[in-house]
């Protein structure tokens, strides 16, 4: 599994690189946080965090 690792005074998910959904979702949640959108960082921050890498191959 991916080790996940956290960032940032209030510790979010890091996104995996190489990972297209990730790599959208941290360029978003950047273009979100520049923008005042605290809302959608938290939202992106969730789909970064529950995004199912490693969880392919135990199933």
């Amino acid at each position: 599994m991916t080790e996940r690792m956290l960032i940032g005074p209030k510790l979010e998910p890091v996104p995996v690189q190489m990972c297209d959904v990730c790599e959208l979702c941290g360029r978003e949640r950047e273009v979100a946080r520049r923008a005042g959108r605290s809302l959608e960082v938290r939202s992106l921050n969730g789909v970064i965090a529950g995004h199912p890498h490693g969880r392919e191959a135990r199933e």
